[in-house]
């Protein structure tokens, strides 16, 4: 049986619960209950404030983010489900709230900077609500924490480095920076730079487990076959998510294991890990981060031997050590160290230093909370956004044409062929990822069908414009899919509504040329936001050659037969992006067993694999939707 146990917390919204006690802990902060948003009252109203900072990502990693929302630090925070990204709705309300209570107070608009840790799903979320908060007039800009110092430069490759507990600390500089009313511009360039100074490692005893995931006898057997430690093991380098990290060892004494740990952080002998470099004489900052489950006697105690390590092995003595729970990986049994380099962060007149200084009044920082004598005349509880941001993603018409039964056609028959593959899918993603990919394809594909039935709906309504369509297919992929492949079609399809837009302003009927442009423009949007590109084992691999087939030869039949074979060769790729870029080919080998190859044609989706490897889910669902609508089309 597994070691983990959890309370029961069925019919109980876990996350929402935790952030209606953060607001009662502290009467400076408000809740956004519909979109679970945390937002300080102070800050927000606070006249010599020019920027408000934004963070959030999945639940499970408290007390980041909403226990960082305070005196000196976050002016809000956005939650997710658990170690699932919130959705661009969610975080363009906690913008758009915001805007509006600073307005309606008669106070100058505010700027707008969302710290966001190096995860594909936060970025591309995040990334979409940026885009869209610019649309809308405000100004707002966006920085990546990256401190993982596990994941070398070479096996990091396009993806970065991982956000660790250094993200605390970033947090803490960006909230200090706008707290004394520096300018965006001010606080992006500082905190970039500090970001820069970062490193971080980490090591645990044993996987985290989810609370409320109910398991069979048989799955919890096989949970604990493949992703719990032996009882003599550690693991080096674990991600905070339940990544898999550098390499597990036994058990060692905890010096030994911190001298290791120090290496990984200081040692200059390993290229493709020495991210920064600390002499003696710099200005150095220490944070002993607890995962979760490591008790704090324990988590004081390791604290105290990297501080004599630091001095005794590295000369390095900290101007600052913070030692508790930051950035939590729920119940993981283990615990990080992170150091900054000030100098490195180009702190020589203590600029940086001061902001990790100021008090704050969270819960998440070392600080007790300081009781105002009055607050902002701001409700504690917001039931809903101040204005539905709904409202500003409505369809957007254009005088474009095309025949309502052939749209119809397309999206019924991609939907089916989306149904018909979701199980093989999802078997990739057990295989190589995290399981969700399939389902998640179904449930767009069930939420763009619901729509379709309802003759109210935007979509129905809409048919005969496909600006207008393939704007509403956004919004309705955006709200129904959530995750990293959620965020990557609304980016995408957003694009290509605007991109149809431009292309076709002479037009009265959509022509297949028309449309392979605006492809174009709508995927040269999407790489802003993503680094993947073809050969990288991502759903890209089969956009791209679809776009660009159907850019070359306007032959919808040859683009789409293009693309189920890109999707299809993605087995024989090594994947640089998602959880699977984390799992060696050699494992993937291994948990990958087939019945044996059938014959047929390579453009056909229903062949069985062979044992050359596991195709990228999302390239495979992709080509499921292409091969679809292409059909429908004819």
């Amino acid at each position: 049986m597994s070691a983990h146990k959890h309370w029961d917390f069925s019919n109980v919204d876990l996350i929402l619960a935790a952030l209606k006690s953060t607001v009662a802990s502290n009467p400076q902060l408000a809740l956004i209950e519909s979109e679970k948003v945390i937002f300080d009252k102070n800050a927000i109203l606070d006249p010599r404030r020019k920027v408000v900072v934004i963070s959030g990502g999945g639940a499970g990693h408290e007390p980041l983010h909403a226990g960082f929302v305070g005196d000196n630090l976050l002016s809000a925070a956005v939650a997710g489900n658990m170690f699932a990204s919130p959705s661009t709705k969610q975080i363009l309300s906690a913008i758009v709230t915001i805007a509006d209570l600073t307005k309606s107070h008669g106070l100058p608009a505010k700027q707008f900077l969302i710290v966001v840790k190096n995860y594909t799903g936060d970025v591309l979320h995040f990334g979409l609500a940026l885009e869209r908060a610019k649309s809308l007039g405000h100004v707002a800009e966006m920085v990546i924490v990256e401190d993982d110092v596990s994941v070398g430069k070479a096996n990091g490759g396009l993806v970065g480095r991982r956000a660790l507990a250094g993200t605390a600390l970033a947090h803490k500089v960006a909230g200090g920076l706008a707290a004394q009313g520096e300018d965006l511009k001010t606080v992006v360039a500082a905190v970039e730079k500090f970001i820069g100074s970062l490193v971080t490692i980490g090591a645990s005893l044993d996987h985290c487990s989810l609370p409320g995931r109910k398991l069979t006898k048989e799955e919890e057997e096989e949970e604990e076959k493949t992703n719990k430690l032996p009882l003599d093991q550690c693991e080096i380098g674990m991600g905070i998510h339940n990544e898999t990290g550098v390499k597990r060892i036994k058990i060692p004494h905890i010096s030994k294991l911190v001298e290791e740990l120090l290496q990984y952080l200081l040692s200059q002998d390993d290229a493709d890990r020495s991210y920064v470099k600390f002499n003696d004489s710099d200005k150095s900052v220490l944070l002993i981060n607890n995962l979760g489950g490591t008790s704090n006697v324990e988590l004081f105690a390791i604290a105290e031997i990297v501080l004599e390590q630091l001095s005794s092995i590295y000369k390095i003595i900290p101007v600052r050590t913070y030692i508790g729970n930051f950035v939590t990986s729920i119940n993981g049994n283990g615990f990080s160290i992170t150091l900054t380099n000030l100098d490195v962060a180009g702190d020589e007149e203590n600029f940086i230093l001061d902001q990790l200084d100021k008090p704050s009044n969270c819960i998440g920082w070392n600080s007790g909370i300081q009781w105002p004598s009055k607050t902002q005349a701001i409700p504690s509880t917001l039931k809903h956004p101040t204005t539905d941001v709904s409202s500003t993603t409505t369809a957007v018409k254009s005088h474009l044409k095309i025949s309502s039964s052939i749209t119809s056609n397309i999206l019924k028959s991609a939907i089916t062929r989306v149904r018909q593959l979701e199980p093989k899918v999802t078997n990739y993603d057990i295989i190589a990822g995290d399981g969700d990919c399939g389902e998640t394809l179904l449930a767009g594909a069930n939420a763009i069908s619901k729509a379709l039935d309802d003759p109210t709906s935007t979509l129905a309504t809409h048919l005969d414009d496909p600006v207008a369509v393939i704007f509403e297919l956004a919004n309705l992929l955006e709200d129904s899919m959530g995750g990293t492949s959620g965020g990557l079609y609304s980016i995408f399809m957003s694009s290509l509504a605007k991109s149809l837009k431009q292309e076709s302003q002479s037009q009265s009927s959509l022509t297949i040329a028309t449309f392979a442009a605006a492809l174009s423009g709508a995927l040269e949007s999407l790489f802003k936001y993503t680094r993947a590109r073809a050969g990288d084992k991502t759903l890209i691999d089969t956009l791209q050659p679809f776009v660009e087939a159907l850019s070359n030869t306007s032959d919808l039949q040859e683009a789409r037969n293009v693309a189920i074979r890109s999707a299809k060769a993605t087995k024989k790729l090594d994947a640089k992006f998602g959880r699977a870029s984390y799992v060696s080919k050699d494992e993937l080998k291994k948990s990958y067993a087939t019945g044996g190859a059938k014959s047929g044609a390579a453009e056909d989706l229903e062949a069985e694999d062979d044992e050359e490897g596991v195709p990228d889910p999302g390239a495979i669902g992709l080509a499921a939707i292409i091969d679809g609508g292409v059909k429908g089309f004819f």
